[in-house]
């Protein structure tokens, strides 16, 4: 494991981090890194958790189940290849500078159980968005620019955890929910 969270590096990773083939864990949230995570890294056919930013190779890695990518200064869209991924479960990329719509490909792991967008400026609509998500149990798209309706099949998952706040939508409650 290598945990540099929290701590304000203002540089990018070093490619030389994927010498560490053993590499089971590696932390970079809430740090200053700029750039993205060199390739490289996959060499460490290990690693099983990253936090950091996400370039759109890491579809490749199937062996991930987690992405805790929060706090810290990623900018741009969700990499529509995160969802490529058959054992992914967790996913947090809150408080960042991430914008455009949610990817309709972030479903596509049928292991998801967690997502959590929250403190973004994630714009479009969620209609019909998580259906695919059949063993979601927590979906948090708070503070966002999400726009549209709130539909009933939000209320067929398997949800404990629903956070629509400080958005745009415009329609009732479904009264499923």
């Amino acid at each position: 494991m290598l945990d540099l969270s929290e701590n304000p590096l203002k540089c990018s990773v070093p490619k030389a981090i994927g010498e560490l083939r053993k590499l089971g864990i590696l932390n970079l949230g809430s740090t200053q890194l700029n750039g993205s995570i060199p390739a490289e890294l996959g060499k460490c056919k290990n690693l099983k958790s990253l936090s950091g930013t996400l370039p759109s190779w890491f579809g490749k890695w199937n062996q991930m189940d987690s992405h805790l990518l929060s706090s810290n200064h990623f900018v741009g869209g969700i990499p529509s290849e995160i969802g490529n991924r058959s054992m992914l479960k967790y996913i947090s990329l809150s408080s960042n500078y991430l914008f455009g719509s949610i990817p309709r490909e972030l479903c596509n792991s049928e292991s998801l159980v967690e997502i959590n967008l929250d403190g973004n400026l994630l714009s479009g609509t969620i209609e019909n968005m998580f259906e695919q998500c059949t063993n979601l149990t927590q979906l948090v798209l708070g503070n966002n620019h999400i726009h549209g309706s709130i539909t009933e099949y939000l209320s067929e998952l398997p949800l404990v955890v629903l956070d629509l706040d400080s958005n745009n939508f415009t329609n009732i409650i479904p009264v499923s929910l």
